[in-house]
């Protein structure tokens, strides 16, 4: 026997009076030399597993105890089995009570996309609700970190999946709603894929944060030396230095919104970079308007929006505003050799401190200012949420988990872009390279960008015409009056097609618009029941009048 062979898992017969098989790998046997079961019994009927659980198998080995296991799962259960020895997944595959349990999902380390994407799958039948973790022999403790991430992974999309769900019922109606009330606008608008390599200035990118009160440079923004790309928390503060940006970037879909557009009037120069979803009332006081798309629940209805090519571009779902604002901006410039700077995004703030002054949130906050309340902010240190932590001077700053989180996405996302540069003198790492005052004086003093209205975003894409939009609506007008008649009048509607069941029509009908019931508690998919039609009959007539308006703000 050479080396190599000892080093590759081999059969080998064990048990009392040699009636098992065992496994040899690395100098040692993968389950008892006496009694293979054992160990695995043990933990299987130590297992307390609920409805919706996702048991995870890793390092099946030979699948011993795979029928103790199935008997004990409780209805609506999944087994997947995960290995991460590829010559170990080879003896898995292959052995005898294998090829009897060839129903449960066997995934290598090599095949964690396909992993990735059963799982999300099986978390949209709404049956999958939390991953369990069990080994099924020694194997498991020859690579333990990637069991570990495995683990970890799966939790994460699962627990994800279901905060997304909790935020659909809350406010997916109200996305589809913004949605088709912004289809009508992109007939007069363009896309992003409409204006991309477009800016050749330098750009800047400007949040909300305490960093944008230190920032030096305004008259030389002010006199147009960058390309100004603000997210909506900043309109007032650069207006309140008289500064008229040249694109403000919106997520928002709820009113709350509304308030930080206070003042804002038609301008000629901002562009407004608008998520389909983001709320229409917002979009309708730009002229120049800038449509792009962000999956906030993929499905039928995002699918045909993008086959019928009406957002164009398919952004990340990055969440933050200021993540989708250098998003774009990186999206904007001619090419790699215009530099962007971001200021403002600080994913943290002070004590007594939330915002830059002039903020909405800093506005809201001297209105409500009074001899009992203070216009500090200290609620927000010392509230549950908030802890402290070092920002990138080593200071001690606070932060919230989801600030943190969309500073560490951040730093996922650009950290390697090329000359994207941290301008902000506060604020948690971005991962990006620090430009002091020096820097940005250099910059300006002799690298001075071209400053005039050729270096940015030319008028001639706003004179756009784009008729599928409007074509789109109106097929979906024709479709759902035709389902609220069937759902109204029954077989005696106008629309009844003889060569199909009603139910079968009205499935054909209704099953691809999900936007009807996704934010149902019970929306993961169609249900032909009468409750479920129903309440689908209310939302019908909702957007039906949706359509309609849309169709007239197109004009």
């Amino acid at each position: 026997m050479t080396d190599s062979d000892k080093e590759r898992p081999r059969l080998v017969e064990s048990g009392q009076g040699l009636r098992f098989l065992n496994i040899e790998y690395k100098k040692r046997f993968l389950y008892s030399k006496y009694d293979p079961f054992r160990s695995i019994r043990g933990v299987i009927e130590s297992l307390s597993l609920l409805e919706g659980t996702l048991v995870v198998i890793c390092s099946p080995g030979l699948f011993y105890g795979i029928d103790e296991l199935k008997r004990k799962l409780p209805e609506n259960t999944f087994l997947i089995a995960v290995e991460a020895d590829d010559e170990l997944a080879q003896i898995s595959e292959n052995c005898e009570i294998r090829k009897d349990n060839s129903e449960i999902p066997l995934f290598r380390w090599s095949q964690l996309e396909l992993l990735d994407e059963y799982v999300r799958k099986l978390c949209r039948s709404g049956k999958c609700r939390r991953a369990v973790r069990i080994d099924f022999c020694a194997g498991s403790a020859f690579s333990p970190d990637k069991y570990s991430v495995i683990m970890a992974g799966l939790t994460d999309i699962i627990g994800g999946f279901w905060k997304n769900r909790i935020t659909l019922v809350r406010m997916g109606r109200m996305f589809s709603r913004n949605v088709f009330r912004n289809i009508g606008l992109r007939r007069r608008s363009p896309v992003l894929d409409d204006v991309s390599a477009c800016v050749k200035k330098d750009i800047l990118v400007v949040g909300a944060g305490e960093s944008l009160d230190s920032f030096m440079f305004w008259d030389e923004v002010k006199a147009g030396s960058f390309f100004v790309i603000a997210v909506d928390a900043a309109l007032i503060p650069l207006k309140e230095r008289g500064i008229e940006c040249d694109a403000v970037v919106s997520l928002e879909s709820q009113s709350v919104i509304d308030s930080f557009y206070v003042g804002v009037k038609k301008s000629e120069k901002t562009v407004l970079f608008a998520d389909l979803c983001s709320r229409n009332e917002v979009c309708m006081k730009f002229k120049k308007r800038v449509f792009f798309l962000s999956e906030y629940s993929p499905g039928p209805f995002i699918d045909s929006i993008k086959e019928k090519n009406i957002a164009g571009l398919t952004v990340p779902p990055l969440g933050s505003v200021g993540l989708a604002a250098v998003y774009i901006a990186l999206r904007l410039r001619k090419d790699e050799g215009v530099n962007v700077f971001t200021v403002g995004l600080d994913f943290s703030f002070s004590v007594g401190a939330t915002h830059s002054k002039n903020a909405p949130a800093h506005i809201q906050r001297l209105f409500c200012t009074d001899r009992k309340r203070s216009v500090e902010n200290y609620d927000a240190v010392f509230s549950g949420a908030g802890y402290f932590t070092s920002d990138k001077n080593n200071k001690p700053v606070c932060t919230t988990k989801i600030l943190s989180m969309y500073a560490a996405q951040f730093k996922n996302e650009f950290s390697g872009a090329a000359n994207l540069y941290d301008a902000g003198k506060s604020g948690l790492d971005l991962g990006l390279q620090r430009a002091d005052d020096d820097f940005i004086r250099t910059r300006l003093n002799y690298l001075r960008s071209d400053c005039s209205d050729e270096s940015c975003i030319p008028d001639e894409v706003f004179r756009t015409d784009f008729p599928p939009a409007v074509e789109f609506l109106n097929d979906e007008l024709e479709d759902l009056e035709t389902a609220a008649s069937l759902l109204s009048e029954g077989e005696d509607s106008v629309f009844r097609d003889s060569s199909l069941t009603l139910e079968k029509q009205i499935r054909n009908l209704l099953e691809k618009k999900d936007y009807l019931y996704l934010h149902f508690p019970d929306g993961f998919e169609f249900n032909s029941g009468i409750q479920f039609l129903k309440r689908l009959k209310a939302e019908i007539l909702f957007f039906i009048k949706q359509c309609k308006i849309s169709i007239q703000n197109s004009v």
